[in-house]
Parts: structure tokens; sequence; C-alpha cells
């Protein structure tokens, strides 16, 4: 449960707000949106998170000797060594491959810009 708990916050989900600015042009379409299609959107938009974190968790192992050594990265799990590098590296691989998965599944345009 705490590697879950590390992971999730390895994912960065505060930087997650900035993905709502995919929402925006549906603000300004004029379309009127059905439940099923609202669907799809949060769908979308819950998949985008999953990837933007995936390469949070990429640029932490990519960077995590450096982050070691700065002020305030240091303090992130995979920098503090507090989670085990394979068990990162084989959940951002199965996170990564799943949300991709689900967004071509989703639509196959969606899924190539995954």
């Amino acid at each position: 449960m705490i590697t879950l708990r590390l992971l999730f916050i390895s994912m960065r989900p505060a930087a997650w707000v900035q993905n709502l600015l995919i929402l925006v042009p549906l603000l300004f379409s004029g379309k009127n949106i059905s439940g099923f299609h609202f669907f799809k959107i949060i769908l979308a938009l819950l998949i985008w998170c999953l990837l933007s974190g995936c390469m949070a968790i990429i640029n932490d192992l990519l960077d995590a000797a450096r982050d070691a050594n700065h002020p305030t990265n240091r303090s992130r799990p995979i920098a503090a060594g507090r989670i085990s590098r394979n068990r990162v590296e084989s959940a951002v691989a199965i996170l990564g491959v799943g949300a991709l998965v689900c967004g071509f599944i989703l639509n196959s345009l969606f899924g190539l810009v995954g």
C-alpha cells in the first residue's frame, strides 16, 4: 500500500490540473454534450492524466541522481530511494501501456496522440 501511495505521489497529481485545458474547446464549441459523450470526455481526461503521470515518473527515473542532490527534488520518492526502482519501472510500463491501450479503445486518433 505504501508503494502505491509513493507511486501516486511520483505521478505528480497536482500538475494534472493543467490537463483540464483539454476541456476548454468544449466550452467554446456551443454543442450540447450527451451523457455518453461526457463520459468519454472524462475518460479521455483520466487517460491523459495517467499518461502525464507516467511521463513524470520517467522523468524522475532519468533524473534520480541529479534530483538526489537538489534541495527540493531530493524529497521525491524515487530520488530519495523510498521506492524500488525496479517496481517503479514495472509499474510505469504497465500503467503507460494500459493507458495507451485504453486511449486506442476510446478513439484511435486519441490513442495516437497519447
